[in-house]
């Protein structure tokens, strides 16, 4: 919130955590220039989706969601785990991806400055467009569709 707090702002945000997070209370007891919501539990993200101007996010398997809609995407690698996601994000360039341990290192600014880019064409759109269109790129939406044919053409 503090690399936020130093944009020009003010933002509507929706944070979406899980039933373990560390910082939930600070996060509803927030108190700078953005209105921030905090949702927790939530068994989908569809609401939030339908809404957003730019998702800030893990590199988990959510983006591909994100990316199926037409999101512009932040990703933040937390986890080795996610680096084939971040990596193919990068590679088809539908989001600004950054590694976790990077930003520790580097601080707020590192992160301030991504999100920056991605809300500097507020104006105009045009960073958030080209995002939006590379990710609906990676994603087609009709992978269940190919997995259903491809059991049926299995044969015992």
């Amino acid at each position: 919130m503090e690399a936020l707090d130093a944009l020009n702002g003010p933002f509507e945000i929706d944070i979406v955590v899980g039933p373990f997070h560390p910082f939930e209370k600070e996060l509803r007891d927030y108190r700078g220039p953005h209105e921030v919501r905090v949702h927790k539990g939530l068994t989908t993200l569809a609401p939030l989706m339908e809404t957003c101007d730019l998702m800030i996010s893990g590199a988990g398997s959510t983006i591909w969601e994100a990316c199926c809609v037409g999101i512009p995407l932040i990703l933040v690698q937390t986890e080795k785990n996610q680096a084939e996601v971040a990596n193919t994000v990068r590679a088809g360039e539908a989001g600004i991806c950054m590694n976790a341990s990077e930003l520790i290192e580097l601080g707020n600014e590192v992160f301030a400055s991504a999100v920056a880019e991605a809300v500097a064409s507020a104006s105009d759109g045009k960073v958030r467009k080209r995002l939006s269109e590379r990710a609906k790129r990676l994603v087609d939406g009709r992978g269940a569709e190919r997995v259903v044919a491809a059991m049926f053409e299995y044969k015992i």
